[in-house]
């Protein structure tokens, strides 16, 4: 499905704006320890780009980089107001929360990055009943059963 118009995104304070332009590469809802850890969150829901389809249209000196230290992932954030505009995983794809695209929306996710899949869905915090494909790994690995337990003992 392809996103015909660019888009800005923008942090809370609105020092710092990023363009991001075509189609995702994927939109999934992410239940990977690293993910949680990562982002504070117990499921991360997200559009993944081509690093090379974002561009910093304003505030490019306030944009912050933190890596993390033991894992191939980046946060890039306002250093005025902390909002985390994107992320950087291992394949260095831009990864957007699906709620800062809605912002830059008017509030109102489009069809064409609303989730269409759960990855790392054996590592779950919490069980999600949606009609969507739940992939125990990555997308390229084998779908969740119904009925296994969760393989995480804790919230993180």
């Amino acid at each position: 499905m392809q996103h015909k118009q660019p888009f800005d995104i923008q942090c809370d304070c609105g020092q710092v704006s990023i363009r991001v332009e075509g189609a995702p590469a994927a939109r999934a809802y992410c239940h990977c320890r690293a993910c949680q850890q990562f982002y504070g969150l117990p499921v991360l829901s997200a559009n993944a780009w081509p690093s090379e389809a974002l561009s910093i249209v304003k505030g490019h000196a306030l944009l912050c980089t933190h890596q993390h230290p033991h894992l191939q992932m980046r946060r890039h954030y306002c250093i005025t107001c902390g909002q985390t505009l994107y992320g950087s995983n291992r394949l260095d794809m831009a990864v957007i929360r699906t709620s800062l695209i809605a912002d830059a929306h008017d509030g109102d996710l489009p069809a064409e990055h609303a989730p269409t899949l759960h990855i790392f869905y054996a590592y779950r915090a919490l069980d999600i009943d949606d009609a969507l494909p739940k992939y125990s790994e990555g997308w390229d690995g084998p779908l969740h059963q119904v009925g296994t337990a969760t393989t995480q003992t804790s919230a993180v």
